[in-house]
């Protein structure tokens, strides 16, 4: 089978604990994707909410680094991809094709100087905030509900120049509907369900979801328990087909994939991180009566063909 993930938290158990990607640890490391035919993984630059300025974008910096520093130190094992056609190079050649992306868009510091800075180490995927407001705009959890700031717009529309892709999992409604009147590009969620099946406010309202399906952009199937049922330690595989069967059901064949959020949630106790891959999408093929050219685009084809397109 092939596999395409959108978001996991790994850099960050890795920047943490000082283990490589290929130590059989957590959720997700490479060893556990040996039955992948094809593997393309986006690995997030997590900035947490407390730090801001120049310390967030040296943390990014320690973040990427790792990639940076595992990429070079096992090329047999995984590519970093900066386009399109590194992801085909690295499917060729059966390596992960490893796409370095930020969550929180606190890594530039408050200053455009370090687009650059971003876009020359790789990043293709930003998602503007995490849960609070940062120099961008506001988070999910933001009291104030803020929306795009005019240093959020600039930023958006350079790094939108550059290749990189918007993210608006973890974004304020406002900063959601703000993104959509500035811009007419695609954007992704990189790791969000739907709040109809599961009334956690980090997942998107039916209006949201149908916006990224008008613009052709992706929604990555969120793993986390919390944002699966109500309440979340009852959460298993089955409520992960809930929500992709309601996105299928309101246009989302096209755009929805898998976005794991591995290394940073607690996931149904029946996943067992990435080596439970195969068994979810057996479970989808079973239970959704969906094809294998349906399968294909869900785990791997719709986000691969994004890619190649935005990057």
């Amino acid at each position: 089978m092939r596999y395409f993930d959108l978001h996991c938290d790994t850099l960050s158990r890795c920047t943490e604990t000082g283990v490589s990607l290929l130590a059989p640890e957590g959720q997700l490391s490479l060893p556990a994707g040996h039955d992948f035919s094809a593997w393309a993984q986006c690995f997030a630059a997590f900035i947490p909410d407390t730090l801001r300025g120049e310390e967030a974008f040296r943390y990014f910096e320690k973040l990427s680094d790792v990639l940076i520093r595992e990429a070079a130190q096992h090329p047999e094992k995984l590519t970093l991809c900066r386009t399109g056609e590194d992801i085909r190079k690295a499917e060729k050649k059966g390596v992960c094709a490893a796409i370095l992306t930020v969550e929180g868009g606190a890594a530039l510091g408050g200053t455009l100087a370090h687009v650059d800075d971003l876009l020359n180490r790789g990043v293709r995927l930003f998602t503007l905030t995490w849960n609070g407001a940062n120099e961008l705009g506001g988070g999910i959890l933001d009291e104030q509900n803020t929306g795009l700031t005019e240093f959020g717009r600039q930023a958006v529309k350079k790094l939108t120049q550059g290749g990189c892709v918007m993210d608006v999992s973890h974004a304020s409604e406002a900063l959601f509907w703000d993104l959509c009147a500035f811009s007419d590009q695609p954007f992704v969620a990189s790791h969000s369900n739907s709040r109809t099946i599961c009334s956690a406010v980090r997942n998107l309202t039916d209006g949201q979801f149908d916006e990224i399906v008008r613009r052709g952009g992706l929604v990555g199937l969120n793993f986390c328990r919390d944002f699966l049922r109500d309440p979340g330690d009852k959460a298993r595989l089955t409520d992960i087909l809930r929500h992709a069967d309601y996105f299928l059901g309101r246009g989302g064949e096209h755009i929805l994939c898998m976005g794991s959020d591995f290394d940073g949630c607690q996931v149904p106790p029946d996943l067992q991180g990435v080596a439970g891959i195969p068994l979810l999408m057996e479970r989808f093929q079973k239970e959704l009566r969906l094809s294998d050219s349906q399968l294909d685009a869900l785990f791997y084809r719709n986000a691969y063909t994004f890619f190649q397109r935005f990057s």
